[in-house]
């Protein structure tokens, strides 16, 4: 699972991985909403 991966890599590099973790939200967002719309 995507986010089982990033947790799990949190330990490694914080910084880079929030930023992933912030763009995938972003995605998942992004997608809901063209999907609803």
């Amino acid at each position: 699972m995507f986010v089982m991966n990033i947790m799990i890599s949190t330990s490694t590099d914080r910084s880079r991985v929030f930023l992933r973790w912030l763009v995938v939200n972003i995605l998942v967002s992004y997608v809901f909403f063209k999907s609803r719309f």
